[in-house]
């Protein structure tokens, strides 16, 4: 625990590590930190000098999804996302909503959400659920998992209890990619998939578009310590200079209120 507070406190990202006490530490880091781990004393091994050919590597297997494949390494690109949605409210109109727009990011990309009930076009006196994905533009999982969601609930209602309880008791809302402009970055830079852009495409770090974590931009503890996030605008984990200083988080707080 030492160490990995030293880190931290030395500039070193150190976010979704594997850690074995008394063993290693293994987590991504760029090359230009890899000066501070020599300086402070630790001896390293490098496990993937390129990571975003690594995740290129891993997206090439043969597999297949029940409801289908994007075109994006087996996820969905921005656009297939978004006729998704579109797709969804065709399919079960009775169930889900027209996707409306909640607010548009820095570079003026919209931010989608739907509702999903068994009467979703009546504001009922029922339990109301959010689920967000992709703060992180390199974890496209957190929308997939979603929409996989969606689809199971939505393909099973009257024929699954729990899906048919869930669609009959609560309100549902789906905002799949609160940070479609650092998603859409890593498609152009990465067409199959594996593109590494972390956060939104703020320029924060030197005049490139480094950005802005968008999971460290809630109001929540914001700033608490400087572990869980960083002052650093060249950081992965950089917060802003104040809670919801993002359109992406302030769309998301402006539909919550």
């Amino acid at each position: 625990d030492d160490d990995i507070i030293l880190l931290i406190s030395s500039g070193v990202d150190i976010d979704h590590a594997d850690y074995v006490r008394n063993q290693y530490i293994e987590f991504a880091i760029n090359q230009s930190k890899l000066l501070i781990i020599e300086n402070l004393g630790y001896s390293y091994d490098i496990v993937h000098e390129d990571l975003q050919k690594f995740y290129e590597s891993r997206l090439n297997e043969n597999y297949t999804r029940e409801f289908g494949l994007g075109s994006m390494g087996g996820y969905y690109t921005l656009n297939e996302a978004i006729d998704r949605l579109d797709q969804l409210h065709q399919d079960y109109p009775q169930f889900v909503s027209e996707k409306f727009s909640l607010g548009v990011s820095i570079e003026g990309r919209d931010i989608w959400a739907i509702k999903i009930s068994d009467n979703v076009e009546v504001d009922e006196s029922e339990p109301e659920i959010l689920y967000t994905g992709m703060h992180h533009s390199r974890e496209p999982m957190s929308f997939m998992n979603l929409f996989y969601f969606m689809y199971w609930l939505l393909d099973n209602y009257q024929l699954d209890d729990d899906a048919t309880r869930i669609l009959d008791s609560r309100e549902i809302w789906f905002v799949p990619i609160v940070n479609p402009d650092g998603y859409e970055y890593n498609r152009s830079i990465a067409p199959n998939g594996g593109g590494m852009q972390r956060k939104n495409m703020r320029e924060t770090c030197n005049g490139s578009a480094d950005g802005i974590d968008p999971n460290r931009n809630y109001s929540y503890q914001w700033g608490l310590d400087d572990q869980g996030s960083s002052p650093d605008p060249c950081s992965e984990t950089y917060r802003g200079v104040t809670a919801f200083s993002e359109p992406e988080t302030q769309a998301v707080r402006d539909f919550v209120d």
